[in-house]
């Protein structure tokens, strides 16, 4: 029986720990938005890529406009593959994707390369009708 307590208890403290670390996680990334909200511009937070299997790449990140003026942001995020030697490569998958915010979004999906090419880098390219242009080169991080 005492056994059984002390691995139930074990138990509770892993489950406890993880949801600390989660929710530590969720305050940091709170606090990069509400930092960048203070300074003037567009900025992408925790922008990762990398390779879930042989044919798909997965990228996620948080899109955040800074101060209040213009209060909306509207335009298109163009995706981009690139080999090593710089020429893009063609994928399928959603190519671009729609940007509509007062003050931050949050962007998560999938490419798929075409034929047996191997990208090296993703450059997500903001495009907005307030001709805020922004652009961000992120290289492919191996499968994990």
């Amino acid at each position: 029986l005492q056994e059984s307590y002390n691995s139930a208890l074990k138990q509770e403290i892993a489950n406890l720990h993880n949801e600390t670390v989660t929710m530590q996680k969720r305050l940091a990334m709170f606090d990069d938005v509400l930092a960048k909200r203070k300074v003037k511009g567009v900025h992408i937070l925790q922008p990762q890529v990398q390779w879930i299997d042989q044919n798909t790449i997965h990228y996620r990140f948080v899109l955040v406009k800074g101060l209040n003026y213009p209060r909306w942001l509207k335009g298109r995020l163009l995706f981009t593959l690139y080999s090593n030697t710089g020429d893009p490569i063609q994928f399928t998958g959603k190519g671009e994707a729609k940007v509509d915010m007062t003050t931050q979004a949050y962007f998560e999906g999938n490419l798929h390369p075409l034929a047996q090419q191997h990208p090296q880098r993703l450059t997500i390219t903001l495009i907005s009708k307030n001709r805020i242009r922004k652009q961000i080169n992120l290289h492919i991080q191996p499968t994990s």
